[in-house]
């Protein structure tokens, strides 16, 4: 039985490979939070993604997996206000940076995808793993505090792409990331890359 189910999953992914194109996008980012309570406290942030998109018979339509990293420094203003309202017989600053890890599946719609110049519509959805982090920094003192939460997310987005070489496009895509949840910590960015056949 476990040789049969062996077998089954090996066709269905050498059946898949027959019929799927694949394409990997690698960015970088740079994010503008949305959130009034976000923005107010931390500077605009910067990362990168990656997304893979599987084509089934070379249609227009495609699903992907998207993973990022970014990370958001805080404001002068915000450090103080926390220093002042914990003080300690010793001088520190404090260091805080939000570090955000999104998870999701999406759909897409690709214009002229067999074009040198095309246009993708996409949506997607899943699960932002997000880390507070701060630091204590000071002669007499240094400490780490770090705050975890998880929320489900979606992501609209649209992108251009042009191809400069055999196989390569760069790539260009906004969108909006919107969470769901007690620590809305929505925003939007700008990414830019390279997109590869594989």
């Amino acid at each position: 039985m476990q040789k049969l189910k062996i077998t089954l999953i090996l066709l269905f992914f050498s059946s898949i490979s027959v019929f799927a194109q694949m394409k990997m996008d690698i960015s970088a980012s740079y994010n503008i939070p949305n959130s009034t309570s976000f923005s107010e406290k931390f500077h605009n942030g910067y990362g990168g993604t990656g997304e893979l998109f599987y084509f089934i018979n070379d249609s227009d339509f495609s699903a992907s997996i998207f993973l990022g990293m970014s990370v958001y420094h805080a404001t002068d203003k915000y450090e103080q206000e926390l220093e002042d309202s914990n003080p300690t017989l010793f001088e520190y600053d404090y260091k805080i940076d939000y570090f955000i890890f999104p998870i999701m599946l999406g759909g897409n719609y690709t214009f002229f995808n067999d074009k040198r110049f095309k246009i993708r519509l996409g949506a997607n959805a899943g699960i932002q793993f997000m880390e507070l982090k701060k630091k204590l920094v000071g002669k007499y003192l240094s400490d780490t505090h770090k705050d975890n939460f998880n929320e489900f997310v979606i992501y609209p987005n649209i992108g251009i792409s042009f191809r400069i070489i055999e196989n390569i496009d760069i790539s260009l895509k906004g969108g909006f990331n919107k969470t769901f949840g007690e620590t809305s910590i929505s925003h939007m960015d700008l990414r830019i890359g390279l997109l590869y056949d594989i």
